[in-house]
């Protein structure tokens, strides 16, 4: 992860609601803390789908922001560059001290972000199915975008926004289909946590990108507006109740078809506000870009291991249930912070 941060044209809403998203994660996995409980956590399994849906929904539109804007000035090679180095070299040193620390064998298909393909693979370390979906969404987007580029009469903004429409309509069908065909299917390994079914997740974030490219002034206004505003807690709204109805096994199929798209959008909405609420301009927010910029950036290093910390700590806690579980968790998140540190560094 690169060292030096430029924060003159970092937005500290974006920092937020990526900071933001990450405690709620953290919230969602300390369920593994809750010594003696049983049966399913409805709630923060519903609550697990947006947030990480707003990981997925930032990173789509700032993708899609920056090749708009750079058009035909847009590298797929240095963005691609630019993303090996800052995500594979914390990824490999997650998995090498994930085998040190669980003294396990390391798979060797997990170098290659591969895992969400074999669920038997996925225990070794549970988060990176997300990560495996936003790799490899951008390499398919990368050759449908590519190819399109040698087609008469496309120029780079409308072979990338054709591509985003492919892979969103693609990756839509394919879920239609599975859903139907499979009537047992599972959501959380057999939908959730494949590439190819969640790729639309990506294409919509990076059509919002295209319509602020296009429409800058109308999207800042709309985006302001309180119908916006209602529009946005309507769609979380609605995202959490299917979330829970899935987490109970009562939700119909329609639902597992809808409910990514419903939290994408939920989840775009609160970027957009985020980014573009005036509250975030104001000096007091601007003082403090620089500490909020460092805590962004901690934000991934954090993710890859602070559920590996809480399984482990938790297991612990299990066996010698001393004190009460809250110390446990602060120390298994005070450990995942000094890896977090530790690999921005690096």
């Amino acid at each position: 992860m690169t060292k030096n941060m430029n924060h003159s044209n970092r937005n500290v809403g974006l920092d937020l609601v990526r900071i933001l998203a990450t405690v709620l994660v953290f919230y969602c996995h300390a369920t593994v803390f809750r010594i003696g409980q049983v049966g399913p956590f409805v709630r923060e399994t519903a609550l697990g789908v947006p947030v990480v849906e707003l990981f997925f929904a930032l990173s789509g539109y700032l993708y899609g922001l920056s090749a708009f804007k750079k058009g035909n000035k847009f590298s797929v090679r240095n963005f691609y560059i630019n993303r090996v180095f800052r995500i594979l070299p914390v990824y490999y040193a997650a998995l090498i001290w994930t085998k040190m620390i669980n003294h396990n064998n390391l798979p060797p298909l997990l170098f290659t972000l591969l895992q969400n393909y074999r669920l038997d693979l996925m225990t070794f370390m549970p988060v990176t199915w997300s990560l495996c979906i936003e790799v490899w969404s951008y390499i398919i987007l990368a050759i449908l975008f590519l190819l399109l580029c040698f087609l008469p009469g496309f120029d780079k903004r409308k072979a990338m926004l054709s591509a985003t429409i492919l892979i969103i309509l693609i990756s839509l069908a394919l879920r239609i289909y599975t859903v139907m065909t499979h009537p047992e299917i599972q959501w959380d390994d057999e939908i959730r946590k494949q590439t190819l079914l969640r790729m639309d997740t990506f294409g919509i974030g990076i059509l919002a990108g295209f319509i602020e490219y296009k429409f800058p002034d109308r999207m800042k206004k709309w985006v302001l507006s309180p119908l916006f505003f209602i529009l946005t807690a309507g769609l979380l709204a609605l995202s959490l109740k299917m979330g829970q109805r899935i987490a109970m096994g009562v939700n119909t199929r329609l639902e597992l078809i809808v409910l990514f798209p419903v939290a994408t959008l939920g989840t775009l909405g609160l970027v957009l506000i985020f980014g573009k609420l005036p509250l975030f301009q104001m000096r007091f927010f601007q003082t403090l870009s620089k500490p909020i910029a460092f805590l962004s950036a901690l934000t991934y290093p954090l993710y890859l291991m602070h559920f590996q910390y809480f399984i482990n700590i938790s297991n612990y806690c299990a066996v010698n249930a001393i004190f009460e579980t809250r110390w446990y968790l602060i120390g298994a998140i005070a450990a995942a912070f000094a890896w977090a540190l530790a690999a921005h560094f690096m």
